[in-house]
């Protein structure tokens, strides 16, 4: 959600924002009107937005009996789609943030999910032993792109695949943007594809189930200008997405 300068933000969220139900951070993914989300679970449906971004960025890969690895798995939720959803054999959720350890282990009770304390540049998994790595959103806060990059190829069996999505080109996000860019260009995967959904995202960022107003559901008396705080930039990144001035880009690629 932000920046690499603000990582202990997420710290933060995890101590002041305690709601269980507050289980994905993601922006989110506005399926087409056509396209009814008859697939999600009626006590799932407050998350359909975000379900729904986790499972563009992973379709078409295959997950029946796979290991999965989820790297800045934060609050879980992504890991929750690929327990109930998918037919994982075994998946793990990394995150820096112990508070958010913390809460996943209290809050999810998913036989098939391990979740671990752990740096993205420095993962505590042996060499190629995963078959799928999904990164969602927190690669921003990464300072050693190149290093998070050389990790997930470390872990990835031969042919496994990398669902990789995020924000990128956000002005007001100190990144070297055109340096990571570089490095993604010049990792030794295969591009399987590349696209940009920044429209989706933004329809479900505006939308009145999206992330903006859980957030701003959640605001008490204690914590008020913590979450004024969090909608205010919130709604800056949703006026950058509208005005073209972000990109949010999801791409798939393959260890040879």
């Amino acid at each position: 959600m932000l920046g690499v300068t603000e990582r202990d933000f997420y710290d933060e969220v995890a101590e002041r924002l305690p709601c269980p139900q507050l289980i994905f951070l993601n922006y989110g993914f506005a399926e087409a009107a056509t396209e009814p989300c008859r697939w999600i679970a009626s006590t799932d449906q407050r998350h359909k937005c975000h379900l729904n971004l986790v499972k563009h960025v992973m379709s078409g890969v295959e997950l029946a009996g796979r290991t999965v690895l989820e790297v800045g798995s934060g609050r879980g939720g992504n890991c929750h789609y690929l327990s109930r959803y998918t037919e994982a054999k075994a998946i793990y959720g990394v995150d820096r943030c112990e508070a958010n350890v913390r809460f996943c282990r209290a809050v999810h009770r998913l036989p098939n999910v391990t979740f671990l304390v752990g740096n993205a540049e420095q993962l505590p998994f042996q060499s190629e032993s995963v078959d799928v790595v999904l990164s969602l959103e927190s690669s921003h806060c990464y300072p050693h792109f190149e290093q998070f990059l050389a990790e997930v190829h470390r872990v990835l069996k031969p042919q496994g695949t990398f669902c990789y999505a995020d924000f990128w080109f956000l002005e007001f996000v100190e990144l070297d943007w055109k340096s990571r860019k570089r490095a993604l260009d010049a990792a030794p995967f295969v591009l399987l594809s590349e696209e940009d959904i920044s429209e989706p995202v933004w329809q479900a960022l505006s939308s009145k189930e999206g992330l903006v107003e859980t957030i701003r559901a959640l605001a008490n008396e204690t914590n008020r200008e913590f979450v004024d705080g969090i909608v205010d930039k919130l709604q800056l990144v949703r006026i950058t997405m509208a005005t073209r001035h972000l990109s949010y880009l999801a791409w798939k690629f393959r260890k040879s």
